[in-house]
């Protein structure tokens, strides 16, 4: 399992190396995505080459890592689509990647990463005022959406 890991992650970083040596100077808002995607394998290497007791135990880590790849990777990956598709503002954009960004790093509270002696239950506050900002971002986000994807849809029933 330690050597798929390992492949994996591989080739994942490869996969990203190729999109941003093919593209160099076309990336634009893509790079955020591919930069999670790269954390996200660099964390399963780790994971894959150090001794478990380091990690498995550690809930948090855990955590952690599924929020580099499906709200760091995947969800500013699809946000990122869903932007350059419908030409709104990157504006847009950025305000999800801020979002995600903070959710993220609040979760390091959560890591063995946090030293103990800085723990607390104002952690668990701050992890939830952290989740907050993803939400306002997204909801702003899809009323952009939808009205530019009104206003496009209208436009070209119109245009007779």
């Amino acid at each position: 399992a330690r050597i798929g890991g390992i492949l994996i992650a591989e080739g994942v970083l490869l996969f990203v190396y190729s999109i941003v040596k093919a593209r160099k100077n076309r990336l634009s808002l893509w790079i955020w995505p591919l930069l999670f995607l790269a954390l996200k394998s660099l964390m399963q290497i780790i994971a894959s080459v150090t001794p478990a007791d380091l990690w498995v135990s550690d809930h948090g880590v855990r955590i952690l890592y599924l929020h580099v790849a499906l709200l760091g990777a995947f969800t500013t990956g699809v946000t990122c689509y869903l932007q350059q598709m419908a030409k709104i503002k990157p504006a847009y954009f950025y305000g999800v990647l801020i979002s995600v960004t903070i959710v993220i790093l609040t979760l390091i509270l959560m890591t063995h990463l946090w030293p103990i002696s800085l723990k607390g239950n104002w952690i668990y506050d701050t992890l939830m005022i952290g989740t907050l900002f993803p939400i306002a971002a997204m909801i702003v986000f899809w009323i952009r959406l939808k009205l530019t994807v009104e206003r496009e849809h209208y436009a070209a029933t119109h245009s007779h």
